[in-house]
């Protein structure tokens, strides 16, 4: 399992991109079958064209790189959750299994138990 915490602010999209590319350059070296994203002090809605970008240049790289379950704890902010579900919804020629809590405690219990 790869824990991930991520903060951001709107303005943060080039910031944000890098940081992602470092995510797949973990996921390369650490081979986790789960991701764990911490998303509650993520205060970032990811527009269309990231979105598009994130599937193309993140999803499908980690799913080819053996992620299979990507369990997200999301921000309160209704607006940014449903970025995040939009942007990790289906999926065109693979399947990541993505489950979205509130709760972090319960997060963690989905992905032990």
């Amino acid at each position: 399992m790869f824990v991930i915490s991520a903060s951001h602010t709107q303005d943060d999209a080039e910031k944000f991109k890098s940081e992602l590319q470092v995510f797949i350059e973990k996921v390369e070296s650490l081979k986790p079958e789960i991701d764990l994203w911490d998303l509650r002090n993520f205060n970032f809605t990811i527009y269309i064209e990231l979105q598009t970008w994130i599937d193309e240049n993140i999803d499908e790289k980690a799913f080819n790189l053996g992620v299979k379950r990507v369990v997200m704890v999301l921000s309160e902010d209704i607006i940014d959750q449903l970025a995040v579900e939009q942007t990790m919804g289906e999926k065109d020629g693979y399947k990541l299994t993505v489950r979205f809590f509130s709760d972090y405690d319960e997060a963690m219990r989905s992905v032990m138990g």
